[in-house]
């Protein structure tokens, strides 16, 4: 697990604003992603400590940037394939959350996330051995957040035992 600091990225700023200071803050992760030094299966927790707002633009250069190298591992995205803008999601098996989002950030985190129909976990209990719980923030598709309800319910669970306890589930 990786925990990035926003507060104390250079440049430092209590206002996490502009896909400009999102990009420099995240010029070294952009770089290890690009020439392969990130660790496969990697998690990136971005730390609000601190951080007084934010806004789209840096949540798209950061946490959805994160997110988009993530899915192109899984799901390929033949426009982005091959493409030399550094800008530019590559795929990576790397996961992304974010922890300590109070206030208007989480706010504008929910709201950033919510326009784009996609989810993003935010870390509650964050300790030296991983996130503890978390929640999520934006949206999930209705299936998707009732089979993520009964996975949390159940526990480390495979595909056919979650059909087979809950099958009247709808």
């Amino acid at each position: 697990m990786t925990i990035l600091q926003i507060r104390k990225l250079k440049p430092a700023a209590a206002k996490a604003v502009g896909a400009t200071l999102g990009e420099k803050h995240f010029a070294e992760v952009r770089k290890s992603i690009a020439d392969g030094t990130t660790e496969d299966g990697t998690i990136f927790v971005l730390d609000f400590t601190d951080i007084e707002t934010t806004n789209g633009s840096y949540l798209r250069a950061t946490a959805l940037w994160l997110l988009r190298c993530g899915q192109l591992s899984v799901r390929p995205d033949d426009l982005l394939a091959g493409t030399a803008d550094p800008n530019s999601p590559r795929a990576a098996d790397i996961y992304c959350l974010l922890a300590n989002v109070q206030g208007e950030v989480a706010q504008e985190v929910d709201d950033f996330f919510n326009s784009r129909s996609m989810p993003i976990l935010v870390a509650r209990t964050l300790s030296a051995k991983g996130v503890e719980s978390a929640t999520m923030a934006g949206s999930l598709e209705p299936v998707l957040k009732k089979t993520l309800s009964l996975v949390s319910r159940s526990g480390a669970v495979t595909a056919t035992e979650l059909h087979s306890r809950f099958k009247t589930e709808e």
